[in-house]
């Protein structure tokens, strides 16, 4: 009984911080694209929320759908970082780190084509930061 009880407090705590992350990530970041000269805002708001969602990434790494949305925030702020601030060398390990991310939640969901067309688009991510780079190799 205790360790139910222990087990649901995980999974409150759980969803408490995915909600936050989710929060920052998509209403409070999107409020702030309205509002000009807030970018070094939006980037740190960006950044805090993929701290979040990696302190709970490991204890969560089945749920395919908090991969997603983990796999979300890393290509938003690979974004951030290539097309605002032109930090290549910072983009580059982020949009790999949702590459692998969305390949995680291809082999929990290989039937589910959203899966595999997100990891596509976190591909293309990849492709147009190398192009711009000169660097067309990536793993």
């Amino acid at each position: 009984f205790e360790a139910k009880r222990e087990r649901d407090k995980a999974n409150q705590r759980f969803e408490k911080l995915r909600d936050v992350a989710k929060l920052l990530m998509n209403e409070t970041n999107d409020s702030l694209l309205k509002i000009p000269g807030n970018l070094q805002i939006q980037n740190n708001l960006v950044e805090k929320s993929v701290e979040l969602l990696n302190s709970i990434y490991e204890e969560n790494d089945t749920n395919s759908q908090f991969l997603s949305e983990l796999a979300n925030s890393y290509d938003k702020l690979c974004r951030n970082q290539f097309y605002f601030y032109r930090e290549f060398q910072k983009a580059e390990p982020i949009c790999q780190k949702a590459i692998e991310i969305r390949r995680r939640t291809v082999d929990l969901e290989a039937e589910n084509p959203q899966m595999q067309t997100q990891l596509v688009q976190s591909m293309l991510n990849a492709v147009e930061l190398y192009q711009n780079t000169g660097n067309l190799q990536f793993e």
